[in-house]
């Protein structure tokens, strides 16, 4: 039971499930990465349609659970990603599959919070359904946006998003959430932070370009899933700082 095993189980802090990652949107993204994999060991044969079907139906379950809107993005990504590359023989038979999960997914998302407002829980509190827009991250973007304008040319040096906060609390109400930032939850706007303008903007270029050319060069489904795994990190870090989490 709960009780006896209570001591290795962290307990749900709001309406969001986090297990024991303790941060939803976290735990959301490695049950999409969990659905990449089951989507590997399929084409490979080590795993049959109804397995994969189980599985991630219950990964999906899981995201749904945590209504991380990073998970969102990151699907409606993935299914551009294959979609594009649908020439790839392995793709062709995955898209019917992958468009009946992403119907599931988003069953869950709409109908869970429904479900769970049945059930009157101290434990499990009430769920909504979050909204699309984020009004606290843009906050926090138009804070550091501003406070690039203020050293546009070298930024504040690598890690000093924490310096970048201090001088937002100096004009945006919102800064003073008494919550300190380690990074800006975008990777776009903590290169330039940390770099500034000059030399910001060419590293963004550059990988930008790197990522296109490494996309267009895909032809193996093996390539593909790798590329797809990476992109959902990178997605990731335009709303926060996965790598922060050491996977």
């Amino acid at each position: 039971s709960v009780e006896i095993i209570g001591d290795f189980i962290m307990r749900q802090n709001g309406n969001r499930f986090a297990a024991n990652i303790g941060q939803p949107n976290q735990l959301g993204t490695l049950f999409l990465l969990s659905c990449l994999g089951c989507a590997w060991l399929y084409i490979k044969k080590y795993i049959n349609r109804w397995v994969l079907l189980c599985s991630c139906i219950l990964f999906l379950l899981g995201a749904a659970l945590t209504q991380s809107r990073t998970v969102w993005v990151n699907v409606f990504f993935l299914l551009s990603i294959f979609l594009f590359k649908n020439k790839i023989t392995e793709i062709k038979k995955l898209i019917p599959i992958i468009l009946l999960l992403i119907f599931i997914y988003f069953s869950f998302v709409f109908l869970i919070p429904a479900a769970i407002s049945t059930i009157k829980s101290d434990v499990i509190g009430e769920i909504e359904i979050r909204p699309f827009k984020d009004s606290a991250r843009i906050t926090i973007w138009k804070v550091y946006l501003e406070a690039l304008m203020e050293k546009p040319f070298f930024g504040y040096g690598w890690g000093q998003v924490s310096h970048v906060q201090l001088f937002g609390r100096n004009h945006y109400e919102e800064a003073n959430s008494g919550v300190l930032f380690l990074q800006s939850h975008n990777l776009i706007f903590d290169i330039l932070l940390w770099n500034g303008l000059l030399i910001g903007i060419p590293i963004i270029i550059f990988f930008s370009f790197w990522l296109f050319i490494v996309f267009n060069k895909l032809k193996s489904i093996d390539d593909l899933l790798i590329f797809c795994f990476l992109s959902v990190l990178i997605i990731h870090s335009f709303f926060e700082f996965p790598l922060h989490y050491a996977y």
